[in-house]
Protein backbone atom coordinates (compact mmCIF):
# COMPACT_ATOMS: atom_id res chain seq x y z
CA UNK A 1 0.00 0.00 0.00
CA UNK A 2 3.09 2.24 1.11
CA UNK A 3 4.39 1.86 -2.36
CA UNK A 4 0.75 2.97 -4.31
CA UNK A 5 0.37 6.26 -2.02
CA UNK A 6 4.19 7.13 -3.30
CA UNK A 7 2.62 6.52 -7.25
CA UNK A 8 -0.35 9.01 -6.27
CA UNK A 9 1.53 11.40 -4.91
CA UNK A 10 3.37 12.14 -8.05
CA UNK A 11 0.15 11.60 -10.46
CA UNK A 12 0.11 15.16 -11.33
CA UNK A 13 3.85 15.33 -12.11
CA UNK A 14 3.19 12.39 -14.39
CA UNK A 15 0.25 13.88 -15.69
CA UNK A 16 2.62 17.29 -17.04
CA UNK A 17 5.26 14.92 -18.16
CA UNK A 18 2.41 13.94 -20.50
CA UNK A 19 1.29 17.00 -21.58
CA UNK A 20 5.19 17.93 -22.43
CA UNK A 21 5.52 15.06 -24.50
CA UNK A 22 2.22 15.75 -26.21
CA UNK A 23 3.19 19.09 -27.02
CA UNK A 24 6.74 18.38 -27.71
CA UNK A 25 5.41 15.81 -30.70
CA UNK A 26 3.47 17.96 -32.27
CA UNK A 27 6.17 20.46 -32.28
CA UNK A 28 8.17 17.52 -33.77
CA UNK A 29 5.10 17.37 -36.33
CA UNK A 30 5.06 21.31 -37.12
CA UNK A 31 8.69 21.60 -37.88
CA UNK A 32 8.74 18.38 -40.51
CA UNK A 33 6.05 20.67 -41.98
CA UNK A 34 8.26 23.79 -41.62
CA UNK A 35 10.81 21.56 -43.16
CA UNK A 36 9.26 20.59 -46.20
CA UNK A 37 7.56 24.75 -46.84
CA UNK A 38 11.08 26.17 -46.06
CA UNK A 39 12.08 25.75 -49.53
CA UNK A 40 9.50 27.58 -51.47
CA UNK A 41 9.97 30.43 -49.20
CA UNK A 42 11.79 32.88 -51.30
CA UNK A 43 11.64 36.06 -48.56
CA UNK A 44 15.18 36.55 -47.20
CA UNK A 45 14.21 37.86 -43.93
CA UNK A 46 11.15 35.26 -43.51
CA UNK A 47 14.69 32.44 -43.91
CA UNK A 48 17.00 34.32 -41.79
CA UNK A 49 13.71 34.68 -38.83
CA UNK A 50 13.32 31.02 -39.41
CA UNK A 51 17.04 30.11 -39.31
CA UNK A 52 17.57 31.90 -35.54
CA UNK A 53 14.55 30.30 -34.58
CA UNK A 54 15.48 26.81 -35.73
CA UNK A 55 18.98 27.57 -33.70
CA UNK A 56 17.30 27.97 -30.94
CA UNK A 57 15.16 24.74 -31.22
CA UNK A 58 18.08 23.20 -32.09
CA UNK A 59 19.50 24.14 -28.42
CA UNK A 60 16.27 23.21 -27.09
CA UNK A 61 16.22 19.77 -28.32
CA UNK A 62 19.85 18.73 -27.44
CA UNK A 63 18.92 19.79 -23.69
CA UNK A 64 15.82 17.36 -23.91
CA UNK A 65 17.70 14.68 -25.21
CA UNK A 66 20.50 15.22 -22.62
CA UNK A 67 18.05 14.96 -19.94
CA UNK A 68 15.70 12.20 -21.27
CA UNK A 69 19.08 10.62 -21.67
CA UNK A 70 20.11 11.15 -17.72
CA UNK A 71 16.30 10.42 -16.92
CA UNK A 72 16.88 7.12 -18.42
CA UNK A 73 20.04 6.23 -17.36
CA UNK A 74 19.54 6.84 -13.49
CA UNK A 75 16.47 4.79 -13.98
CA UNK A 76 18.51 2.08 -15.42
CA UNK A 77 20.72 2.23 -12.19
CA UNK A 78 17.95 2.35 -9.91
CA UNK A 79 15.98 -0.65 -11.17
CA UNK A 80 18.34 -2.39 -13.13
CA UNK A 81 16.20 -2.23 -15.98
CA UNK A 82 17.79 -0.70 -19.71
CA UNK A 83 15.42 0.16 -22.01
CA UNK A 84 13.92 3.36 -22.59
CA UNK A 85 10.79 4.71 -24.10
CA UNK A 86 7.48 2.87 -24.78
CA UNK A 87 9.74 -0.56 -24.78
CA UNK A 88 10.79 0.46 -21.13
CA UNK A 89 6.91 0.35 -20.27
CA UNK A 90 6.95 -3.00 -22.00
CA UNK A 91 9.68 -4.37 -20.72
CA UNK A 92 8.45 -3.65 -17.08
Amino acid sequence: MRNKRGRESYENLIASLRDVVRETEDTASAISKLYDLVWAIKDEQTLCDIQALAGRLCTAGASIMDYSTRIDLAISLDTGVIASGEAGRDAR
